[in-house]
């Protein structure tokens, strides 16, 4: 009897071997059809290339203009024009919502000035007031405050690793380098791999350029301590450079930022202009639809209001040295002015015209009880 079975059971080993035979082979991952196809993988780098980098260029934002975004700012220019507004930034510029729309002498209106990326070289600084905030604005001011002189763990080992990325930006680029080398000694696609490596490493670079900032080693430690900042004047002859204390918040390639806790005024002033002034902190030229009101002094002059007939307009716009405001007046009416001097203001402004110079009073040199004497800077003597 198991003599019978046997054909049978060959018969069925056989039937078997001839199914498992006849099983299709699994289907290659998708992604070694795509190495198969060089003109296809070639058109993955280029729209990846675009992609990214589109994405981030359109994102990124400099970290100091940033800090002022959606705050009441006066922004002031290097031939000493001045604006003010709400701050709204963009990757390539920055927009001034003006605080009511201005009707030209034609009909035009206007509700709000585009600076665009080119004319951005002619900002001279962007200056923040606690007076010209909103209640909801003044608070998120403080928690901004807050966060920069006393950053938490996490916001330190971020900044740290940031700067980590910057110092070894060159590391990384190199390591991505000889692993796309690699790569493209293998098969298949390595082909593709050589002839696409400009696009591989592109994407790298502006990935790592999103992560790093600028690293400075110098301004590095007077992170959230104070500080000196130096700006220079506009452009004029007799502008002098306007030296201001406060806390280093932030620095990138392009801006410094420098803060204060309060904005405390030295000397409050309030006075009905009927005929031109001129005083040793400001000066105010009056035409018959026109006031401009100029800063002369080394500290800041803020503009409160200004009352003109029965209208009164709330301004809190700030000036350095040598800048100017023009504001219209009704002809042959008085005007009223709330004006303040200060040194204490929020202020982010171009590292080609502003440089922190000193350290403040918290880094002084540690000589235990030894009685010294600091140098007296050769522009202490000339301002």
């Amino acid at each position: 009897m198991p003599d019978l079975l046997q054909p049978h059971v060959l018969a069925l080993l056989a039937q078997a071997t001839d199914a498992a035979q006849a099983v299709p082979a699994a289907p290659p991952p998708w992604w070694y059809i795509l190495l198969e196809h060089p003109l296809a993988l070639g058109l993955l780098f280029i729209f990846l290339t675009a992609i990214i980098s589109t994405l981030i260029v359109a994102r990124k934002k400099d970290k100091c203009l940033k800090l002022l975004n959606d705050y009441h700012v006066t922004y002031l220019t290097k031939t000493g024009q001045t604006m003010w507004g709400d701050l709204v930034v963009y990757s390539k510029g920055i927009e001034l919502r003006f605080d009511a729309p201005h009707t030209t002498q034609r009909g035009l209106t206007k509700s709000s000035a585009l600076v665009y990326e080119s004319q951005i070289a002619d900002c001279l600084a962007l200056c923040r007031l606690d007076a010209g905030l909103t209640e909801a604005e003044r608070r998120a001011r403080v928690r901004q405050i807050r966060r920069s002189f006393n950053p938490g763990l996490i916001r330190r080992t971020g900044r740290w690793f940031r700067n980590m990325v910057n110092t070894l930006r060159d590391a990384f680029n190199k390591a991505l380098g000889a692993l796309i080398g690699q790569i493209a000694k293998a098969r298949p696609g390595g082909a593709v791999m050589t002839t696409h490596r400009g696009s591989v490493e592109q994407i790298g670079q502006t990935l790592l350029g999103s992560v790093a900032h600028a690293y400075e080693p110098l301004l590095e430690p007077h992170i959230g301590k104070p500080v000196v900042l130096t700006l220079a004047g506009p452009d004029a002859p007799d502008a002098k450079h306007t030296e201001l204390p406060g806390y280093l918040v932030d620095y990138t390639d392009k801006y410094l930022a420098v803060f204060n806790v309060e904005h405390e005024p030295l000397e409050t002033i309030e006075l009905d202009v009927t005929e031109p002034i001129e005083k040793p902190q400001f000066s105010i030229g009056l035409s018959d639809r026109q006031m401009t009101i100029t800063c002369n002094g080394p500290d800041v002059l803020v503009v409160r209001t200004v009352q003109s007939g029965q209208r009164q307009h709330n301004l809190d716009v700030a000036l350095t040295c040598g800048c100017s405001v023009d504001l219209p007046r009704q002809p042959q009416q008085p005007v009223h002015l709330s004006i303040f001097v200060t040194r204490r203001v929020d202020i982010v402004c171009p590292r080609a015209l502003a440089t922190v110079e000193f350290g403040g009073e918290s880094v002084q040199a540690k000589r235990g009880k030894r009685v010294g004497l600091a140098p007296q800077p050769q522009s202490d003597t000339t301002t």
